[in-house]
């Protein structure tokens, strides 16, 4: 059920706000009631941009989304996916302190807020929960027998 809020016919250009009772959704609708003052609309800096928004036909996006998806499937897209992601969400770096040395799917794990190793996404997953960050460090050492902290040195020194 809609209720009618507000409708207003002013030189020819309608206002109309609805408010729907079921989905709580409020609708806001404009247009011109006179053709003619339609056509002057499509050439102001409002009408220019709207034409411009849906000016791209359907096939060229199509392709262009089937573009993006074949990239981020590859092995390029999905480490920048994964810089992306841990840049605009958590703040985090993503600097790449070891080469990933496994076939298989890989996570990569922030030792810390700026380096990220790459270990494998089921050994990854399965330490999840509060200590994750903890008990992922000890795992990294383990697998590639190192020490994190000197490891990280080490590359500090050869950066600068």
């Amino acid at each position: 059920m809609r209720i009618m809020l507000y409708d207003k016919r002013k030189n020819n250009e309608c206002i109309r706000i609805r408010y729907n009772l079921l989905t709580e959704y409020i609708g806001i609708s404009s247009w011109y009631a006179n053709p003619e003052k339609e056509k002057e609309y499509e050439h102001t800096k409002r009408g220019i941009a709207r034409r411009k928004k849906h000016r791209q036909s359907i096939k060229g996006k199509i392709t262009h989304q089937k573009g993006g998806k074949k990239y981020l499937q590859s092995r390029k897209g999905r480490i920048a996916d994964k810089k992306h992601q841990a840049k605009r969400k958590r703040n985090l770096g993503f600097t790449v302190l070891l080469e990933n040395k496994f076939n298989c799917d890989v996570d990569y794990h922030h030792i810390n807020n700026e380096y990220v190793i790459a270990v494998p996404r089921y050994m990854h997953r399965g330490t999840l929960g509060k200590n994750h960050r903890v008990e992922c460090n000890s795992l990294v050492e383990k697998l590639y027998d190192i020490d994190i902290k000197n490891e990280v040195e080490k590359y500090e020194r050869n950066k600068i």
